[in-house]
């Protein structure tokens, strides 16, 4: 096995942060963890302490999948030197999230090292109310006459097939995962051909699954902290 020197990780918020705070009535909460305020030790700051490496978490609440590939294409690009003996983890969310790829515009418009981001929602006004993103031309022609659900799995598994052979190409490793990208309208979107894609014990490719096989009072909110450390011992055993 290639000995790796950091791990850089990307995703929505299952990446981003563990939650002991959605869901306290869980056996295994966290009452030290019990609210939003500040970051929470994720799978990556445990898999980073077995590996006795350092690492890097890209991952921000509400990311959509061109985030999280954009974001790990620009840290190869930035890091080409480091990331060859760097291990990539990447989360998968809903694929009905919709980012605009500008590095330097957050939602708000504001000129930030950011992504400019917005969740797909049933309209343009529902949309415009809760995000302020400029209202111009191309994004409502986008929204009104080109997305769809069956379009946006054709598109975003495009992309994390391509990514894949960018990493194939320039010999590079990234686990893929599966976070929320099993709801989008009730249906999962399959990625297993496409990349390296992460399988739990219980032969679920999706995490919020096998969380729920060892405790079934999970109701489908955020990971805990203790769900990031079964994660991380899991990766682990899998890199191993």
């Amino acid at each position: 096995m290639l000995k790796y020197k950091n791990i850089v990780t990307s995703g929505c918020s299952f990446v981003h942060s563990s939650k002991d705070i959605d869901e306290p009535h869980r056996p295994t909460h966290d009452p030290n963890l019990n609210t939003n305020k500040g970051y929470k030790p994720t799978f990556a700051d445990f898999l980073a302490e077995k590996m006795n490496i350092p690492f890097t978490n890209l991952g921000i609440g509400g990311a959509g999948v061109r985030y999280t590939i954009y974001s790990l294409l620009d840290w190869i690009q930035k890091n080409k030197e480091k990331s060859k003996d760097t291990l990539f983890i990447c989360g998968v969310t809903n694929f009905n999230r919709f980012e605009f790829v500008n590095r330097k515009l957050n939602k708000y418009g504001k000129e930030i090292n950011f992504w400019g981001r917005i969740q797909l929602y049933d309209t343009v006004e529902e949309r415009d109310t809760i995000f302020k993103l400029p209202k111009d031309n191309y994004t409502r022609w986008y929204w009104e006459n080109i997305h769809n659900d069956e379009e946006a799995v054709f598109e975003l598994r495009g992309l994390i097939e391509m990514f894949n052979s960018y990493l194939r190409v320039n010999n590079l490793r990234c686990i893929f995962f599966n976070t929320v990208n099993d709801d989008i309208r009730e249906n999962e979107v399959d990625i297993s051909d496409i990349c390296e894609l992460f399988t739990f014990p219980n032969n679920t490719p999706y995490w919020r699954r096998y969380i729920r096989s060892y405790d079934d009072t999970y109701n489908w909110h955020h990971p805990n902290k203790h769900d990031h450390m079964v994660f991380a011992d899991l990766l682990y055993d899998y890199i191993n």
